[in-house]
């Protein structure tokens, strides 16, 4: 990773062999480094996020019911046990792979699955913040969650777009409130998107 004199940072990468490689560091080991990259993490979770709760609310089958409430449930149970981040980081990535998962996007899922240990780091450092606050923020990211999993259950697409916008926005402000990060909030475009359900194959 190499600074340019902006203060921003960048991975230094390599083509070798028809496929980009990484020189220096693990992409992982630039939230370990500068934690403040986390709020770039959180950025780009806001897109995929909010337009994989979006289709799962449109396409998600009896299979994908199936597994988000039990991701859910494990999600739950880690929240109860705070103390434990990293159990409960592992839940929440769970959570939202299934919501990926349900998405029947095959490019999204490969995006969400190759960005998993990046995720992981940054839900870490988020949870560690935010479950040491004891103001309840914790029952409002659990709270946003089961919006999440409320909406999608219900195949109500908008709403659960809705709520994983809301509950990454919640995320972002907290942590910059934490960790006091000035920077605008990320903010959704005026216009909804228009999906269309392409007939993904159903895994029930």
């Amino acid at each position: 990773m190499e600074g340019r004199g902006s203060g921003a940072y960048y991975l230094n990468v390599a083509f070798e062999g028809g496929a980009y490689k990484e020189t220096k560091f693990p992409l992982v080991h630039l939230l370990q480094k500068h934690p403040s990259a986390a709020f770039d993490v959180l950025e780009l979770r806001h897109g995929l996020e909010d337009i994989s709760a979006y289709l799962a609310g449109m396409r998600a089958n009896d299979f994908d019911r199936k597994q988000i409430t039990q991701r859910f449930a494990d999600l739950t149970i880690a929240d109860r046990k705070s103390d434990d981040h990293r159990k409960g980081a592992n839940a929440d990535l769970e959570f939202h792979l299934a919501v990926a998962e349900a998405s029947h996007n095959v490019a999204l899922m490969h995006v969400m699955h190759g960005l998993m240990n990046l995720i992981r780091t940054s839900t870490m450092q988020f949870r560690h913040h935010i479950f040491a606050l004891r103001d309840g923020s914790q029952k409002i990211l659990h709270g946003q969650h089961r919006a999440i999993y409320q909406a999608v259950m219900k195949g109500d697409a908008p709403a659960a777009r809705e709520a994983a916008h809301l509950h990454l926005s919640f995320v972002e402000a907290t942590l910059r409130e934490t960790m006091r990060q000035p920077r605008a909030p990320y903010q959704a475009p005026s216009s909804h998107w228009r999906v269309k359900n392409s007939g993904a194959k159903s895994r029930s």
